[in-house]
This record gives structure tokens, sequence and C-alpha cells, in this order.
């Protein structure tokens, strides 16, 4: 969801109202809001992210709260709250490097370039 406002208690609230609307439809549908994988991100201008308190920012959501994380994952992509790919690019980095070491371990190293080239050549 997404609200621009000047004042974060404003959004706070219009953002609660709203998903409150979305857990009422969910309970009508018997579907249930995770609590567990639910986060908050508020992205902003770095001077204004940083005047603002993650108390302040939390969401009340039923009988859960969900406090602001500074990164959350949208369709696969880590979107922090400056917008940057920066952590997006260093976890997914990690990972082809952690994936591409336990390839070396079991698989022939002609066999390894050839499937690293054809990634490459995309």
């Amino acid at each position: 969801m997404y609200k621009s406002t000047q004042k974060s208690a404003i959004a706070v609230t219009i953002l609660e109202r709203s998903l409150d609307d979305v857990s009422q439809w969910m309970t009508a549908n018997r579907l249930k809001l995770n609590s567990d994988k639910t986060e908050a991100l508020w992205t902003g201008i770095s001077s204004r992210l940083k005047s603002l308190t993650s108390s302040l920012l939390a969401v009340n959501i039923g009988s859960f709260t969900v406090t602001p994380t500074d990164s959350a994952r949208l369709l696969g992509v880590l979107v922090s709250a400056d917008l940057s790919l920066q952590q997006h690019v260093s976890t997914l980095s990690a990972r082809c490097f952690y994936t591409s070491d336990m390839m070396c371990e079991t698989v022939s190293r002609p066999r390894l370039h050839r499937y690293l080239g054809s990634c490459l050549h995309l």
C-alpha cells in the first residue's frame, strides 16, 4: 500500500485503517494475515527518515503490531527504505558466491565454466 503525506501520524492512521479493511476481507474469505511475515517499510529521503522513530511508525493490525524494518522483500527483490538496491545486490552476490562455491565442489570445472558463461550471456 502506498500513501504520501507530510505528517507521519496521519499516514500511520490511514495505513492502519486500510490494513484493518484488508484483514476483515481476508477473514470473510477464510484467509488469515500471517503476522510472522508481515512487514512495514517506510520510504523517503534519508534526512526525513532519520527524524522518525520506529515506535512512532509502528502499525497496529488487529491484535498484533508491526514494527518498521530497514528493508523488505517485494516480489523477490529486497527493497530498502531509501529505495536503493545496494542491500539486494549484496545479498544476491553472497548467494551467488555460495552457490558457485558449492558447484565447484560437485561439478567438473569445464562444465561449471559452460554454465557460468551461459548465465552471463543472457
